[in-house]
């Protein structure tokens, strides 16, 4: 294995991990921190804005060409993924009430 493929591989395992754990550390941060729900909200929906084309135009590539079932499910999960951190960004910039600790 050359050393061109092993770096390929790695970046290809980060553009399917890192959205996974950016919607979790996100979700996280929503639920116990509430004074960032501003922010978390504003990189959600940044990230989640810019996931969904992304995902959705290789989701449609794969099902033009006729890719395997594990690529398919692999790509829609992607996009629901995106989806969902895209619907807790707005959800976390409209309910910005911070209880009052104490």
């Amino acid at each position: 294995m050359s050393l061109a493929e092993i770096s390929l591989r790695t970046i290809a395992y980060s553009i399917v991990v890192i959205p996974i754990v950016i919607f979790v550390i996100g979700a996280i941060l929503y639920h116990y921190r509430p004074i960032y729900r501003r922010t978390v909200g504003i990189v959600l929906v940044t990230l989640g804005s810019l996931g969904i084309p992304i995902f959705s135009i290789v989701l449609y590539i794969s099902l033009v060409r006729g890719s395997s079932n594990l690529g398919l499910f692999l790509y829609s999960s992607m996009v629901a993924i995106e989806v969902l951190s895209f619907g807790l960004g707005i959800i976390s910039l409209t309910k910005r009430k911070v209880p009052i600790l104490g």
